[in-house]
């Protein structure tokens, strides 16, 4: 009896180790860990599309007639940048208020990139000056500055006046233009200023009735720009005495420039000015996307740097001697309209125009 309890509380141990073992050894049960909750992803920012240009027909307006030298430059542009941009460009004549009126359709157009205007920077200083343009100069996107001409003295081929040591030996001479304000007046006034010449002024005259006066010895002399002179092919009927460039003008190198006049005679306020010049700069309107003024600003520089039929028509419209392609481009021109906006501030027009009038 005693040896079968023994046995199987033998047996009872040993499966009681085995049950021990097994629990033991058995691999614990991986638990998963938490789910990792999913990152936020950022949705892409809306990336506006560049502005498409062009996408339609594009406008040059000018505030002159037909033949007038914005006239000139705009028709000389159109040809070209259509067949380079695939899409009419038209030339839109909208003479009125000193081309103010032109100046305006352009400034209220909207604003990409199809309207651009060419004026003369002169007189539309004046009108920054004064205030009679509605929207600031310098909100205008400038592209650059197309042309800028030196102005010269003409008198007629038989004057009296053969040299400008001739001019300057009267004590009183007179000259004419379309009105007070023209853009010649900082530079005529101040040279006979220079040399206490005293003059009469005469307004209403324009075009051909300036050239006529002139050679019929109605006034002593004109003011033009030389390629303006060159286009009409009258030059020769003309006598240059002075331009108001710091050097020779190649259409005219007989005749001193303004910088030798100031050192020959010590008279330093005669140094040329950017106001004693005729300047045509080219914008378009207010807000347009600054990729298009690049674009536009790039097109109009690769015609004057490497596009052969328009660098033949700039020198057969005797453009080319004062075209730079320098001041062609969105910053440059922009520093050159503040500097000319300054200059109007520092000169006074209103002694000026007082004395005209």
């Amino acid at each position: 009896m005693k040896k079968k309890v023994l046995s199987g509380l033998t047996v009872a141990v040993v499966l009681l180790l085995m049950f021990a073992l097994v629990t033991g050894c058995a691999p614990e049960e991986e638990v998963a860990p938490p789910p990792e909750e999913p990152e936020e992803v950022e949705e892409p920012e809306e990336v506006e599309e560049p502005a498409a240009f062009p996408e339609g027909d594009v406008e040059i307006t000018i505030g002159f007639d037909t033949g007038a030298t914005a006239d000139v430059l705009a028709r000389g542009l159109a040809p070209r940048l259509s067949d380079l941009w695939g899409v009419n460009v038209i030339v839109n004549n909208l003479p009125g208020a000193n081309q103010a009126t032109a100046y305006h359709h352009v400034a209220d157009a909207d604003p990409d990139g199809h309207s651009m205007f060419i004026g003369v920077m002169q007189t539309m200083g004046q009108h920054e000056y004064y205030g009679t343009i509605d929207v600031p100069l310098q909100d205008m996107e400038w592209l650059g500055f197309l042309l800028y001409e030196p102005y010269a003295i003409f008198v007629s081929e038989d004057s009296e006046f053969e040299t400008i040591d001739d001019l300057i030996a009267r004590d009183h001479v007179t000259y004419g233009d379309t009105g007070i304000e023209s853009a010649l007046q900082p530079f005529i006034v101040t040279f006979l200023d220079a040399f206490d010449i005293d003059f009469t002024f005469i307004p209403g005259y324009a075009g051909g009735d300036l050239h006529g006066a002139t050679l019929a010895g109605e006034i002593d002399f004109m003011a033009r720009g030389p390629a303006y002179m060159h286009r009409l092919g009258i030059e020769d009927e003309f006598r240059v005495l002075v331009t108001s460039s710091d050097e020779r003008h190649p259409a005219h190198d007989y005749a001193p420039s303004l910088t030798e006049v100031a050192e020959q005679y010590d008279k330093p306020e005669l140094q040329p000015d950017p106001l004693f010049d005729l300047a045509f700069p080219i914008a378009t309107t207010p807000g347009t996307p600054p990729e298009v003024v690049e674009e536009i600003a790039d097109t109009i520089k690769y015609l004057y740097t490497e596009d052969e039929e328009f660098m033949s028509w700039l020198e057969e419209q005797g453009i080319h001697w004062d075209a730079d392609p320098d001041l062609i481009g969105h910053d440059v021109s922009e520093d050159l309209v503040a500097q000319y906006i300054q200059s109007y501030q520092e000169i006074g027009l209103d002694e000026l125009y007082e004395r005209l009038d």
